[in-house]
């Protein structure tokens, strides 16, 4: 008798244990705002954790409990499919919603438009900003691949959460599709006309300055003249310090001293790769050089403006005028 009201008054117990707890469980889920809130944008950054992702929600006000919210996806199943991305959230959701949209495909479209003559390094940037990758993974698998020149420069619609591999596959299929047939008639030259269009993507913007930059390019190059273009400067330190953003307007005269093979000051010749990505204009102006008097040049600070030279004492005369 005894033990049979022991029994009876435990399973009271337990019986109200699971009512308190399935209350606090079901309003732990309900939204922490009324009818209407200002909607939030909730990132989920590639390779954040589970926790992190809780942490988040609760620090945004968007969630009523973490350890619900955990419990939830967990049961649900939920928890391996939360996706990288950037989500519009607001307090109205339950933690059930919120968890189907950290869950879906709806923040993991991402639109990237990638500036012609961008380098990988400026491309890394681009797409870590835009949370499709972090930092410094693209910059890793393109240089191991020796891919530079041939991530062509256009807009794309990728996907948080993609692989770097299937990245640079989207970028070479579409320079398949829109660079390589311009080489259909001299593939042994891809790879030189490539680099020669790639510092005109950074020394002109117009066409036909490019055309003409190019004559002087062939020129210097059959004359064994050193290009001495700075771009390739610039790129050269970009290589050493890859993680930090270069500014190439105002390269200091210590950088023209660098020992690298990119630096066009140093070394006779191409230099041995690209430093950008060029776009289909560049690469028709490298396969179709102006013939000119002209063997140096440089870009007016102001203006823009390409301003050319027939002699060093000329360009010298330029330097003074259009650069000091």
């Amino acid at each position: 008798m005894f033990f049979d009201m022991v029994k009876r008054y435990v399973l009271i117990a337990l019986a109200a244990i699971f009512i308190v707890v399935g209350i606090w469980f079901w309003s732990a889920l309900a939204p922490v705002a009324g009818q209407s809130a200002t909607p939030v944008t909730f990132v989920v950054a590639p390779g954040e954790g589970f926790s992190e992702i809780v942490n988040g929600l609760a620090v945004q006000g968007l969630i009523r409990s973490p350890l619900a919210f955990k419990v939830w996806v967990l049961v649900s199943g939920a928890a391996s499919s939360l996706q990288p991305g950037v989500y519009q959230l607001d307090g109205t959701m339950p933690t059930p919603a919120i968890a189907r949209a950290l869950a879906s495909n709806d923040g993991r479209g991402v639109r990237i438009t990638i500036p012609e003559g961008s380098d990988i390094f400026e491309i890394d940037k681009i797409l870590s900003d835009a949370l499709v990758t972090l930092p410094g993974d693209f910059t890793k698998a393109a240089n191991g691949r020796g891919l530079e020149g041939r991530l062509f420069p256009d807009t794309y619609q990728l996907t948080n959460g993609e692989s770097t591999d299937e990245i640079l596959k989207t970028f070479m299929d579409n320079f398949g599709k829109k660079a390589k047939p311009l080489f259909a008639k001299n593939l042994t030259a891809e790879t030189s006309t490539l680099i020669t269009a790639s510092m005109l993507e950074k020394e002109a913007p117009d066409q036909a300055d490019q055309r003409v930059i190019a004559g002087i390019i062939a020129k210097r190059l059959t004359a064994g003249i050193p290009l001495g273009i700075d771009a390739t400067v610039c790129y050269a330190e970009q290589v050493v310090h890859p993680s930090t953003v270069m500014n190439c307007a105002s390269l200091a005269k210590s950088d023209f001293t660098i020992d690298s093979p990119y630096n066009t000051y140093l070394h006779r010749g191409l230099p041995p790769g690209s430093i950008g990505n060029p776009g289909t204009s560049s690469i028709e102006a490298a396969q179709n050089p102006t013939l000119s008097p002209y063997w140096y040049y440089l870009s007016d600070q102001k203006t823009g403006k390409i301003i050319y030279a027939k002699t060093l004492l000329e360009q010298n005369q330029n330097i003074q005028k259009y650069l000091k």
